[in-house]
């Protein structure tokens, strides 16, 4: 299961600024760690989200590949016509 916490960056900063000696990143990180999540997202909404995500990966792999085809296609389709009318062979 998902979990967010929504944070009010003012007042986190705060918040840290009275807590902490030393200001460090991995500080910060240790403390936010601490806090409780706001929001779960269900393990069915996850799926469904990995998914989607999955199927637009697949859709975007498909149109790059039909393009790289078409234009591999008109690539040789012109080649193939210019070489007949360098030559005069009738369609």
């Amino acid at each position: 299961m998902t979990t967010f916490t929504h944070l009010n960056l003012l007042e986190a900063k705060k918040q840290l600024d009275n807590l902490r000696v030393r200001q460090t990143d991995k500080i910060d990180v240790e403390n936010y760690q601490n806090r409780k999540p706001t929001y779960m997202r269900k393990e069915v909404h996850q799926k469904l989200r990995d998914l989607s995500q999955f199927y637009h990966n697949l859709l975007l792999s498909l149109r790059i590949a039909l393009t790289k085809h078409y234009k591999s296609l008109l690539s040789n389709w012109d080649s193939c016509y210019r070489h007949q009318l360098e030559n005069n062979i009738d369609i």
